[in-house]
């Protein structure tokens, strides 16, 4: 301070001096020269010099307490001031006895800076926190999209619009912490911008949002196309019903019982036993054309399935295939989850089993089984999907078909590829699955037999895909072998096995 206060004196002189000197080489000045009246030289007397320091140095402190962020033991005063304390004097209309104390920081100054200090070391840390915490929530609502799950989208765009908010609040924070002045009254420019900020942000979610019901409509006009296919195929059944003699004493469509769904019937699953032999010879056809492609005997396979049937007509051999395909598709049919899973459901809880596996029916009927195993490939329809393919496609055989066993590694390890060839197979094997869910939903449950090669034909129990021979011919007709399963409701309605029948001469009993 007090060095500060010498170099303050020393200017003072300097510049009083300096006025001096050009006072004596200015004779036109009105202010400082003789001006012809007799009147002294102001500048010439040292005493009075000395005065007007000294009196300048009374009325300007050397220190002023100085604006906030800076040490108050520093002195600002600039030239304007200095000139202006040469002027302060009676003369100039000022009191002379006006002065101005030195103000130095005081404890609670420095208390407050350091708080100021410890606020802005917290604010910044929580920003980079906060930061950091919307990176991941952004990451997961990415993630969120593919696959696609409503759920952790939801959850995730709520963290991110969490975040936004917090760091608008911090923001507020360090406008306050610095004393941004705000010209506008609180709560308006301020506000105004961080609601824009936040309107912005859910105008991204609603744009989202909006997107999302465009899906869903499409979707929704997907399935409709798909019920008026299903509504088609069901009136193609009931022709195929009356076709084989069965009547609806209700006199109600099968259509519209198939639409209402209220209980498991016997003419309900007849209809859906029908898709069964519908994606069985679908896939029989796909089989045979990959087969004929890669070279293979088509002939000779049909003899391996059935030794020593002699076919009536060359393009009968499909039936060999039908009869392969159903035997490997019904195999475990009589228990609750192909023998995939232990469960006892239908033993511990059986009104719900049924409740249960009539409303799996229901629901899988109009779907498309790639949806539901691109949704969920891990469930219990994927692993049956799985096992069943693993056990009808020899690796062999499918080597020769797709050159690799690639698509069979992606198999075996729970994928469900997207070529043609498997997603007509996942086709029959979800119209097995649905039989066996509505079998299941009966009290109880119909009983499934299996008729024998070489056995007599009965009309009661079998079905043959061929018109028979005429009885005037004599001899009998023998079973060759069966395509599909025979099913017996209680009390008396039956479900024919489907059978390709040979004529044997004489009258041989059967085996």
């Amino acid at each position: 301070m007090v060095s500060d206060f010498v170099v303050f004196v020393a200017k003072k002189i300097a510049v009083a001096i300096g006025r001096g000197t050009s006072e004596s080489n200015c004779e036109g000045s009105k202010e400082w020269c003789c001006m012809g009246r007799g009147t002294p030289h102001r500048g010439g007397n040292i005493g009075d010099l000395l005065d007007k320091v000294s009196r300048s140095c009374l009325l300007h402190p050397t220190g002023r307490k100085l604006s906030r962020g800076r040490s108050a033991e520093v002195l600002s005063l600039s030239e304007d001031e200095e000139e202006s304390s040469d002027l302060a004097s009676p003369e100039n209309g000022r009191s002379p006895n006006r002065s101005v104390q030195l103000q130095p920081m005081e404890s609670a100054d420095y208390e407050k800076l350091l708080q100021r200090m410890q606020a802005m070391e917290e604010l910044f840390t929580d920003i980079f926190e906060t930061t950091y915490t919307l990176k991941t929530a952004y990451i997961r609502l990415q993630m969120a999209h593919s696959p696609y799950d409503p759920e952790k989208l939801h959850h995730a765009d709520k963290a991110v619009v969490s975040q936004l908010q917090k760091l608008s609040d911090l923001k507020q924070s360090y406008r306050r912490v610095n004393g941004f002045i705000c010209t506008v009254p609180p709560g308006k420019f301020a506000d105004m911008e961080d609601q824009k900020k936040i309107v912005a942000t859910y105008e991204s979610v609603v744009t989202e949002l909006k997107t999302e019901v465009r899906e869903k409509d499409a979707e929704i006009q997907f399935l409709k196309q798909n019920l008026k296919q299903v509504t088609k195929n069901i009136e193609k059944l009931e022709r195929r019903l009356k076709k084989y003699g069965i009547k609806d004493d209700n006199r109600e469509t099968q259509v519209q019982r198939r639409i209402s769904m209220e209980s498991p019937t016997p003419e309900l699953f007849q209809s859906t036993f029908e898709q069964v032999h519908e994606a069985t010879n679908n896939f029989t056809k796909v089989l045979m054309a990959e087969m004929k492609k890669a070279r293979w005997d088509v002939n000779a396979a049909a003899a391996a399935i059935a030794p020593a049937v002699s076919f009536r007509k060359p393009n009968h051999i499909k039936f060999a295939f039908n009869s392969y395909l159903c035997e490997k598709l019904f195999q475990g049919f009589e228990n609750e989850s192909f023998y995939i899973s232990g469960s006892l459901s239908s033993l511990l809880e059986p009104e719900k089993h049924r409740q249960d596996c009539f409303t799996q029916f229901r629901d899988m009927l109009p779907m498309e089984p790639s949806e539901l195993l691109n949704i969920l490939p891990d469930c219990a329809f994927g692993k049956f999907c799985n096992k069943k393919y693993l056990g009808i496609v020899h690796p062999k055989m499918e080597e020769a078909f797709f050159g690799n066993f690639d698509h069979r590694s992606d198999v075996v390890n729970g994928k469900h590829p997207n070529s043609d060839f498997y997603q007509t197979f996942i086709r029959l094997a979800k119209a097995v699955w649905i039989l066996h869910k509505l079998a299941f939903s009966f009290n109880p449950v119909p009983s499934h037999f299996h008729v024998k090669a070489n056995s007599v034909f009965q009309s009661t129990y079998m079905e043959s895909v061929l018109p028979l021979h005429d009885s005037a011919q004599g001899g009998v007709q023998l079973v060759a072998f069966a395509i599909t399963p025979g099913f017996k409701f209680v009390p008396d309605t039956v479900i024919k096995s489907r059978v390709y029948v040979v004529h044997k001469l004489g009258n041989n009993p059967a085996e």
